[in-house]
């Protein structure tokens, strides 16, 4: 099999016929997945088989072929899957990622159980939600992210299994901060500390042992299911790797806020603050997470993401908007003024 297409819906199904899921042959790509070609295969009609997920990862991003990547990178997903369906990872019925049913490590396979056409977080929220699940919503993945974080902090034995994803290094690095300060300057921001905040982020994201990160832990990359009760599903982990923990609560953070000034500002700061405070609620003194990082994450979230993932809902106004509030944090954050953190979005991550 090793010749396999793998990157059409054909070959996947002949692979899936030749292997261990022979009766789910009837295959059709998914439209998420950036990096990897993601599919779902469906059993023949009289099959008592359940669908199943299935990714698969080249040399390059799926939807972006010019974007060159490490096709070992699926490895670490599967380290992560495996680490959070340890029985001390449960912390709530809520939050649970998809199971893992199979890897092929030889193509670079993942085949995990199908939760079916679930909406992402992004794609679901909308001012018609009910504060109540706003709020539920913001804790529940608040606690998740805190658990990962503290069980995960100084244990050098689990973070070097992940000390080989370069790309998520490299991506994380590139992608909010090595270009931060020509990025910045196009909107006006030329601050000569925009250039050292770079420097420390890059070398953060580079050289930090804190916390095991999640990698690309937002608002796209959580499933939402509320029937019959609310269930959330975080997926996508094939840049997760040792790193601050601001990196991964600041990632979510900066999308959340994004519901609140793009969709609806009370049920989005909701969810922000519940988020927050479950965040710090579960670390407790532990003080795992800096925050003043963490406003500068968001700022450089703010910066870097915003304008073109948030462009067609946003208009020009509103895109200056969020850059500006995005330079204030990242000043903020990098003087560490006290004072204009409480009084910042980060405030609920202050005790």
């Amino acid at each position: 099999m090793a010749d396999k297409d793998l990157i059409t819906e054909e070959g996947v199904s002949q692979f899936l016929l030749e292997g261990r899921y022979p009766s789910c042959s009837r295959v059709k790509r998914l439209p998420g997945g950036v990096g990897g070609f993601v599919y779902r295969a469906e059993p023949d009609p009289n099959s008592k088989i359940p669908s199943v997920i299935v990714k698969h990862v080249q040399p390059f991003a799926a939807r972006l072929p010019s974007w060159k990547l490490d096709p070992a990178r699926l490895e670490y997903e599967v380290k992560m899957l495996e680490f959070l369906s340890r029985s001390s990872m449960q912390d709530s019925d809520i939050v649970r990622p998809p199971k893992l049913l199979h890897y092929d490590e030889q193509h670079q396979v993942v085949i995990t159980e199908d939760l079916g056409a679930l909406p992402s977080l992004k794609g679901w929220f909308t001012p018609a939600i009910n504060p109540t699940t706003s709020e539920a919503i913001g804790h529940a993945l608040g606690r998740f992210l805190a658990k990962v974080h503290i069980s995960t902090a100084g244990r050098q034995d689990l973070l070097s299994d992940f000390a080989g994803n370069a790309d998520g290094r490299d991506l994380s690095a590139t992608l909010y901060f090595k270009r931060l300060p020509s990025a910045a300057a196009k909107f006006g921001y030329a601050d000569d500390y925009f250039k050292e905040v770079a420097r420390v982020g890059e070398a953060e994201v580079r050289e930090s042992q804190e916390v095991l990160t999640l990698g690309d832990f937002w608002t796209g990359n959580v499933l939402v299911s509320t029937t019959p009760a609310l269930r959330l599903y975080p997926l996508d982990f094939e840049f997760a790797k040792a790193g601050t923990a601001a990196f991964d609560v600041g990632q979510m953070a900066a999308e959340m806020y994004c519901f609140a000034m793009f969709r609806d500002h009370e049920k989005g700061m909701v969810m922000l603050e519940s988020f927050f405070r479950a965040y710090r609620e579960v670390t407790g003194s532990e003080e795992l997470v800096d925050a003043a990082k963490v406003a500068i994450r968001i700022g450089a979230h703010l910066l870097m993401i915003i304008p073109s993932a948030w462009s067609n809902e946003a208009d020009d106004e509103q895109i200056r908007e969020m850059v500006r509030k995005g330079a204030s944090l990242i000043r903020i954050g990098w003087e560490g003024n006290s004072v204009e953190l409480r009084e910042s979005i980060v405030e609920s991550l202050l005790e």
